[in-house]
């Protein structure tokens, strides 16, 4: 399959490419950084823009910087296998590099970023497809139809959040910085995502998200993030999970925890009710499987990716576990097996 016609514009500046974008204006531009969600899409006919903007370049855009008290800086075009390979990720941040690890092959860790990752559009069988079968069948809300193929009778679009990365951002209580033509905003993550299937993100047209940032850790953090696919080395998360902890000094008693899941929803899906039984309690298996409950009931699947919805509910209890574990020990500076958190052979 081969692009659209297209023109590519290369500015030299954020500025340059904030007025680019106001310009050319709506669905007619998008942005152009790994492109490996993005091309797959145009060649499909799913995205038809007239102009490519390559944010690729710009200086502003890149880099990761830790301070001690304003945390970790990641420019949105870092590559996911920059952000792996950098040393304050992998002492720091070491849930972040999972996510990053997790996100397709190496090839696209080499090519995708950060920002790409988390500005990926929902995702549905019936819509990821190619022009020729999706022209067979009537077009779908997330097209601009009133119908969907996936949920009988249903009144909206239902496609998957399916980003890696956004959940362990989010576990980790990131912040981003969104730019645009006379000036910025900075909101939590969280704020970005509508959690609508059809337009999953809360961006305008001419907005550029130009910078995240990260709190630093607590002295007794840890963070983790899990991922079910059908095949390991490219496929997109089935069920995403990511948990942070934070420990009262002495006890282990949690003092802080987040749980997010991705691939459940049409955005990344917070588990308040699993964080309140975590949180103010000691690790146990008990409360372990309580919360795990708490995420199977938290996550609604569709039938619009392999696995069944309930199969991937279950799941989404098992990943949040694991991930739960691995945080737990390192936040106890315990990096045994995971099996043996609560002394099980």
């Amino acid at each position: 399959m081969r692009l659209p016609a297209l023109e590519h514009l290369e500015p030299t500046s954020l500025e340059e490419a904030c007025r680019l974008f106001q310009e050319k204006g709506g669905e007619g531009v998008k942005a152009l950084a790994g492109g490996t969600d993005l091309l797959v899409s145009m060649k499909q006919r799913v995205l038809t823009p007239r102009y490519l903007v390559n944010l690729k370049g710009l200086s502003e855009l890149k880099g990761i910087d830790y301070d001690e008290r304003q945390g970790l800086k990641i420019g949105p075009v870092v590559t996911l296998r920059e952000l792996q390979a950098a040393p304050v990720v992998q002492e720091k941040y070491p849930a972040l590099g999972e996510a990053a690890h997790a996100v397709g092959a190496t090839q696209h860790q080499f090519m995708g970023t950060v920002g790409g990752n988390l500005c990926l559009d929902t995702r549905c069988w019936y819509y990821n497809q190619s022009h020729g079968w999706r022209k067979s069948r009537p077009a779908c809300f997330k097209l601009g139809g009133e119908v969907c193929h996936v949920v009988e009778g249903g009144k909206a679009c239902f496609a998957a959040y399916q980003g890696d990365m956004a959940s362990a951002l989010l576990a980790l209580g990131a912040e981003v910085r969104v730019t645009h033509v006379g000036g910025e905003r900075t909101l939590p993550l969280e704020e970005l995502f509508t959690g609508r299937g059809k337009s999953p993100h809360f961006l305008q047209s001419n907005d550029i998200l130009s910078n995240l940032r990260v709190p630093p850790p607590l002295s007794a953090q840890g963070a983790s993030y899990k991922k079910l696919r059908l095949r390991e080395s490219i496929d997109f998360p089935l069920v995403g999970a990511a948990v942070a902890l934070s420990l009262e000094s002495g006890d282990g008693v949690i003092q802080e925890a987040r749980v997010f899941l991705t691939a459940v929803g049409s955005g990344p899906v917070r588990v308040s009710k699993a964080e309140d039984l975590l949180r103010g309690n000691l690790f146990s298996e008990e409360i372990l499987e309580k919360a795990g409950e708490e995420a199977s009931r938290a996550a609604h699947p569709v039938s619009n990716m392999p696995a069944s919805p309930d199969y991937r509910k279950k799941m989404a209890a098992v990943f949040m576990k694991r991930a739960a574990k691995e945080a737990y020990k390192q936040a106890k500076g315990n990096y045994s097996d995971p099996e043996n958190v609560f002394g099980m052979s």
